[in-house]
Parts: C-alpha cells; structure tokens; sequence
C-alpha cells in the first residue's frame, strides 16, 4: 500500500523547513555593535540636536498642583446618587380618629313629672343631679330631651349627642 501525502501537508511542511532554515541563518549572522558612551562635553551638541527636532514645553504647561487636589462638594448638590429601593412605599400612617365624647358618667336615678313636665334624677359618683330639657349639667352635658324610655344629653366641648337609657314608664 502506498501513502499519499495531500499536497497541502506537504506545502506546510515545506515551508515549516524554510521558515526554520532562514531563523537559523539569520540569527547566526548577528553582530554585536558597542556603542561608546558619550562624554560630558560630546553630550552638548546631541542634546542641542534633539531640542532643535522636539522643542522643550512652553512654560504655561507646567503642572498647577493645587488644581490636583481633591475637591469637595457642596451640599447645593444634595445627594448625587441616592440609595434606591424596589420595594413598594409604605402605606401612609392612618388617620387618627377624630375626638369622641367619653361614655356618658351619669346613671339614672328617677324621674318626676311636675306641672307637666318631666324632672329626671341622675347621679355621678357621689353627686345627684335633678335636670329637665334644656338644663346644663356639671358644665359639659346639656339636657335635649327627655322622652319616655331615654334622655338625650349633648357632650358641649365636642357638641355631641349622647343617649342614656332610662326605662319605660310603667
């Protein structure tokens, strides 16, 4: 059986072995060139050459060193870069509720009809009190009405109305 080498292998071969042969011929040939230093005085016309070919930086291009230092920013800027949240807003905080009146503080103690009209007995504590419609008690109640089974007081600072259940009269 014969091999056959594709021409192409063969190609990069062939130029594989060439490129080798060169790097080998090329790199035996190298010279080593020592270059004297120069002098102080041999220095002078080098350095007047080179400046005439890159001329030295004008004098305004000097460094301001203070314009290096850090900044600091005003409060006229607020906050550049807030922290951000993706979380809904809270719900606002709820409304407080508006000022009730305290529970009535009088019970009933009895009532009387004299004349035609309805005198009811009530006591607080220690207190009695005798009212008919229209009459203030203790200086924050104010007598409405008195009907057969309730007596409608209003609590004055707040101006509202109150019911105290007083029973049927039999």
């Amino acid at each position: 059986m014969k091999t056959v080498i594709p021409s192409r292998r063969l190609t990069l071969f062939a130029a594989l072995a060439v490129t080798i042969a060169a790097a080998g011929w090329v790199g035996g040939q190298e010279e080593i060139t020592v270059q004297p230093v120069l002098r102080q005085a041999e220095q002078a016309p080098v350095r007047a050459s080179i400046e005439a070919v890159i001329p030295a930086p004008p004098a305004s291009a000097a460094i301001d060193v203070e314009k290096l230092q850090q900044r600091t920013m005003s409060s006229d800027f607020g906050d550049m870069f807030p922290s951000r949240s993706w979380l809904p807003p809270p719900p606002p905080p709820p409304k407080p509720a508006p000022p009730r009146a305290p529970p009535l503080p009088f019970t009933f103690f009895g009532r009387m009809v004299e004349d035609g009209q309805t005198i009811v007995f009530l006591s607080r504590q220690d207190q009695t009190f005798t009212a008919k419609a229209g009459d203030t008690i203790a200086g924050s109640y104010r007598v409405e009405e008195i009907g057969p089974a309730t007596v409608v007081l209003t609590y004055l600072p707040l101006q509202e109305r109150q019911v105290l259940n007083i029973g049927a009269i039999n």
